[in-house]
């Protein structure tokens, strides 16, 4: 789509060709005049050429003031047979969800699309934009119907593999961009200097990710905004009004959890003890690792033994797991999930709530879901992870 002044009247010419490589597959001339879009099916091509020819009035340059690359498409719902959304985030990063949109299309236009895998399919309610994601499947299962599957930038993580990392008090912010790459990406200020010291194993950037944010206690989320945003969890939590949940929540307690063991992991090139052998980028490391724990005093004396046990945090060494030890447990020694729909306001996915359960009880916590049917964008079924006011 190439947009010219839209105060000028005039009218352009201009010649499209397509390459790949340095060989011509396409070529077409083409006129338009304020935003004029060239719909063309062009397969195998790596290049785009385009020539200005002339105006219909003389002595004009073209005036561009912008070229979109490929096709933008707006929907509405009632282009849709199905439409979802889901969006989560895990409040100690015990995990790292990747959100996900699924989507039967039956526009009312009956063009051909020709979805791409990492085609962005950004949605909105009203103005404001609640997801932007990439395609990941399509299939065309009917005349003038599309099924199709997107993900967030964190699949897109998923999808690309990580050599792995030795760190020794690396700031938190060098070992991002390691990870994050070319993807758009934010991280609190805070959070930036925190010196990390141990390793990240090869795998996934995806599960690199996971262990960093682990390492630092922060959460991360690509709802509402077009980046992958790194935080430290809220501490000021917002009353959400009672009166915007659907009849119908439940909630379900956790189990009793009576201790916590946390292992933190050291480093050395020299081996020492029971110390474990690892190769990272093809030199060799000796992991000894400790134990940090913590024991819940508020269960009764006669709760069988449940004790988390967090051994695969490999970029936590002493210090981090002191820091981290308390907030664990507070999350892990007894807490519930509130489960309601509700009206959408300003909230969004990892703030710190307080909602009202069935029984008219204050539960305070983390927002960790968000499941929308796209046909009403103005209510979404929440789920709060926390404790109840006397925990």
């Amino acid at each position: 789509t190439i947009t010219f002044d839209t105060l000028e009247d005039v009218t352009y010419s201009f010649r499209v060709e397509w390459y790949n490589g340095e060989t011509q597959v396409a070529e077409g001339t083409f006129s338009g005049k304020g935003e004029t879009t060239v719909e063309q099916t062009v397969p195998l091509y790596n290049a785009v050429r385009i020539r200005f020819l002339a105006s219909d009035k003389p002595y004009r340059f073209a005036r561009l003031q912008k070229i979109v690359f490929g096709v933008g498409r707006q929907f509405t719902p009632s282009d849709f047979d199905t439409i979802s959304l889901t969006q989560e985030v895990s409040p100690i990063s015990d995990d790292l969800p990747i959100d996900t949109s699924k989507f039967v299309l039956r526009p009312r236009k009956a063009i051909r699309y020709l979805f791409q895998t990492r085609q962005t399919f950004k949605i909105y309610r009203d103005a404001d934009l609640i997801a932007a994601h990439y395609v990941k499947s399509a299939q065309i299962t009917a005349e003038n119907r599309y099924a199709v599957e997107c993900q967030s930038l964190v699949g897109l993580l998923e999808e690309q593999s990580y050599a792995g990392l030795y760190a020794s008090s690396t700031p938190a912010l060098t070992i991002a961009q390691s990870i994050i790459g070319d993807l758009p990406f934010e991280m609190d200020a805070a959070l930036q200097s925190i010196a990390l010291s141990g390793y990240i194993p090869e795998g996934t950037r995806r599960e690199a990710l996971h262990q960093l944010l682990f390492a630092l206690g922060a959460i991360c989320t690509t709802a509402d905004n077009e980046k992958i945003r790194i935080f430290a969890p809220p501490q000021t939590a917002v009353v959400l009004s009672p009166d915007d949940a659907y009849i119908g929540a439940t909630v379900e307690q956790d189990a009793p959890v009576t201790g916590l063991a946390l292992t933190y992991h050291t480093l050395s090139t020299v081996k020492s003890g029971n110390a474990s052998e690892i190769e990272i980028g093809g030199v060799k490391y000796y992991d000894t690792t400790g134990t940090v724990t913590a024991t819940n005093s508020a269960v009764l004396s006669d709760t069988p033994e449940n004790i988390v046990e967090i051994t695969d945090a490999t970029l936590v060494d002493q210090t981090r797991a002191n820091a981290l030890v308390t907030r664990l447990a507070a999350y892990y020694f007894g807490g519930a999930t509130v489960k309601q729909k509700r009206l959408v306001r300003e909230e969004s996915l990892g703030d710190k709530v307080t909602v009202t359960d069935v029984l008219g009880a204050s539960v305070t916590g983390m927002l960790i879901s968000r499941e929308t049917v796209v046909t009403n964008l103005y209510a979404s079924t929440c789920k709060i992870r926390g404790s109840y006011a006397s925990d």
